[in-house]
């Protein structure tokens, strides 16, 4: 890390804890803040970088924010929300490290990352894995579509010490801004997600259906319902059970059973 950038070129005492501030729009319960940020974090910790992860969205506005509708109750939380999330930042110069998952808020420009990548300022990381340098809004919210601002993105990787991108084509679209580019795919801890013993070859045996697994979120479910005619051809030739997770509507495909198990983190 650049000593210039960390509080006047001080560096932390010898021994003493790598000190990070991580931000995300979204909480835990959001798969690109556990799957690029939380669950790394026992690890970190492990190797002297204590991480601090704080959200815009708390659990229940996540939930409340995908679904249709309930526009006064939205306005109203995502002001609250954000006044607390501001409030929170007032510490950020005392950390060593600051990074960033995605955006600070999902509305309107760079304002708050641009004063966060000021000099005398801790050095920032950036982290994104999804295209949000282009226009995109999920169907429940297509009234904000206006306020959203993807150009920030770029302003974003300029203002950062080291951008992280999910893949390839996101680091390219980073390095047309900044040579200081690293791709680190995104990844499960393998130690948490093992499949159960027998788990294979009792799939579709001795009679009992195949299981078909799609779990996602509200504003993935898009994909999974434009394969539906897909599924309805597969169904009408193979046997199985098809399992939706995650995807907040009702979803059925004609001809095939169809089970949607609520989604919840400590059954992920």
């Amino acid at each position: 890390m650049p000593p210039d950038r960390r509080r006047g070129g001080e560096k932390p005492p010898v021994n003493a804890p790598l000190r990070v501030l991580a931000l995300s729009p979204i909480p835990e319960e959001g798969a690109g803040c556990r799957f690029r940020v939380a669950q790394f974090i026992p690890y970190l910790r492990s190797v002297g970088i204590d991480v601090t992860l704080r959200s815009l969205f708390d659990v229940a506005f996540f939930r409340l924010v995908y679904k249709h509708g309930h526009y006064v109750r939205k306005a109203s939380a995502f002001t609250a929300l954000s006044l607390r999330y501001l409030t929170s930042l007032r510490d950020a110069s005392t950390f060593d490290a600051i990074l960033i998952y995605r955006e600070i808020f999902p509305i309107g420009p760079a304002i708050v990352e641009r004063l966060l990548g000021a000099r005398e300022r801790p050095p920032i990381v950036f982290d994104f894995d999804d295209a949000i340098f282009l226009p995109s809004v999920s169907d429940a919210n297509r009234s904000i579509l206006p306020l959203k601002s993807p150009g920030k993105v770029a302003t974003i990787i300029r203002h950062s010490d080291r951008v992280i991108a999910g893949n390839a084509y996101l680091a390219s679209y980073a390095r047309q801004f900044t040579d200081a580019v690293t791709v680190i795919p995104t990844v499960v801890d393998t130690t948490r997600f093992v499949p159960r013993l027998g788990a294979f070859s009792g799939n579709g045996a001795a009679g009992r259906p195949a299981v078909v697994g799609w779990i996602g979120s509200p504003t993935t479910a898009s994909y999974i319902r434009g394969l539906a005619p897909v599924l309805q051809r597969a169904g009408e030739r193979h046997r199985f059970v098809l399992r939706v997770s995650g995807a907040g509507e009702p979803f059925e495909v004609p001809g095939v059973v169809t089970e949607q198990p609520p989604w919840a983190l400590e059954r992920e």
